[in-house]
């Protein structure tokens, strides 16, 4: 197996293994917090931890972003997460899901404001729509359901690009730093 198809690849079954794609791990953590088996991806654990599961899908944009700009460096991150997001989740709440993720990562909260714009954030579970804005109280909805679903998708659509690519100089780089993960299998 490729570093490629490493990182990209959901594994279910991770007994025993010590060295994991950091991809697969927070998605299986997002699962768990979303209150999906990680495992087979179809039974509940029977709690869910919504709030660091809608924050860790925002991480996750961050880090394929890295990957998606080809460069890590802090000053580009901004501009990483917007075009990773118009790309591959969502072209029309580019601003809208970077202003979620600064409330959530940032201040554990769900207020933002840039450029005098406030966005007072509520976060809901209804899988029938993506965002909905109302103007008129600066209220941002957004369905966490979809955020995963998109989210999820995006990680597809984004490796059939990259593996269609003869070679892709960034990757193996920003891999050695954020590719894969070490860990005991006292955790996992």
């Amino acid at each position: 197996m490729t570093d490629l198809e490493f990182f990209f690849k959901y594994e279910k079954d991770i007994s025993g293994k010590t060295t994991f794609s950091n991809l697969n791990l927070l998605r299986r953590d997002i699962y768990t917090c979303f209150n999906i088996n990680p495992n087979d991806l179809k039974s509940t654990i029977g709690s869910s931890a919504l709030w660091p599961g809608t924050m860790a899908i925002l991480a996750g944009i961050d880090l394929l972003a890295k990957f998606y700009l080809g460069n890590d460096d802090y000053n580009n991150s901004k501009q990483a997460f917007k075009n990773y997001t118009y790309e591959f989740i969502e072209q029309e709440y580019v601003e809208e899901l970077y202003q979620l993720r600064n409330a959530l990562l940032h201040s554990f909260g769900l207020y933002s404001t840039y450029r005098k714009k406030v966005y007072k954030f509520v976060l809901t579970e209804d899988p029938s729509f993506f965002i909905k804005n109302n103007s008129s109280n600066d209220r941002c909805i957004v369905s966490i359901k979809t955020l995963h679903h998109k989210f999820e998708e995006s990680i597809c659509d984004f490796y059939n690009r990259y593996k269609d690519l003869d070679s892709y100089d960034k990757f193996d780089e920003l891999f050695k730093k954020y590719g894969k993960t070490e860990i005991g299998n006292s955790l996992y």
